[in-house]
């Protein structure tokens, strides 16, 4: 997208968030309804209001200025940048994401300022590599190590938070009862970022020919997105006790969480398809809801 400079097809890339984004809620909204009439009072259902399409899914709107800032300007100033200087704006772009004074500086201008340049960043970044390559000479099981040397500080991490809470926990409330705590990441960690580029990379140097329905499901991810995220699904993930089986079974947890996870990935591409049928159908009957140009 940033080698194509201002010709970037804004028109199509609104119509396809705005309408997946409206699609979605309105599924949902039915849905929800359903699942809550057939197991009132089995289980707590949470249901979607059609009302809060302008309030929900706040990743469309930051993808679609990120893109209008590529759009307008951004595009054409990269390509023009050689090697050194187009490495210099993305060091100095990541960088002051990464420093909590620049972050908050960042965000008292603007709420989520320091979240839109990560997006800048990370566009600017996919550009970086299609035009130079620049990692090209990095083995393969690099990519891994560093994966799995971050998901052990991970891992570390929130043993250390958790071993810590308790202590608190004990220290100060004996007799009550401790809840976990699972630890969340900022959209701009550095963690979660160096691991999404590996994996990237990772995928990018698989050679493979160009498969219809790989492409088909890769185009139906942004509404896995928008079906999955959202209050309904997460009261349906919440039925399930995740953590004892997780403390009692980990290999069991292991194997639900590939079939939950799974189930939700086709949900939302069986969403997608019936999506794509109701845009065939209402091409093909258009002519009954508007006239013809004379």
């Amino acid at each position: 997208m940033v080698s194509k400079g201002k010709s970037v097809n804004l028109i199509k890339t609104s119509k396809k968030l705005f309408l997946q984004l409206l699609y979605s809620i309105a599924i949902l909204t039915v849905v929800s309804n359903t699942v809550f009439c057939m197991w009132v009072g089995q289980n707590f259902i949470s249901m979607e209001n059609f009302m809060s399409v302008n309030g929900r899914s706040w990743y469309i709107g930051y993808y679609f200025v990120v893109i209008l800032i590529g759009a307008l300007f951004l595009n054409e100033r990269l390509m023009k940048f050689d090697k050194k200087n187009y490495a210099i704006f993305l060091i100095v772009s990541f960088v002051i994401t990464q420093f909590s004074w620049s972050a908050g500086l960042l965000n008292g201008f603007s709420g989520g300022l320091n979240l839109l340049l990560t997006g800048i960043f990370l566009y600017s970044l996919g550009g970086f590599i299609r035009k130079f390559d620049p990692f090209k000479n990095v083995r393969i099981y690099v990519y891994f190590l560093i994966i799995i040397i971050l998901n052990i500080f991970i891992c570390l991490s929130n043993y250390n938070v958790t071993m810590t809470n308790a202590e608190v926990f004990l220290r100060d409330t004996p007799d009550g009862v401790f809840y976990q705590s699972v630890i969340g990441f900022d959209n701009s960690n550095f963690v979660i970022l160096t691991i999404a580029v590996c994996m990237f990379e990772i995928f990018r140097r698989i050679k493979m020919p160009n498969v219809k329905v790989i492409n088909f499901i890769g185009a139906g991810t942004f509404m896995v997105y928008l079906m999955h995220d959202n209050g309904f699904f997460y009261s349906l993930w919440g039925m399930k006790d995740w953590i004892t089986d997780l403390h009692d079974t980990p290999n069991i947890f292991m194997l639900d969480l590939l079939k939950w996870g799974a189930a939700t990935f086709a949900a939302g591409l069986a969403s997608y398809i019936i999506y794509l049928v109701i845009g065939k159908i209402f091409g093909k009957i258009k002519c009954i809801f508007m006239k013809k140009d004379i």
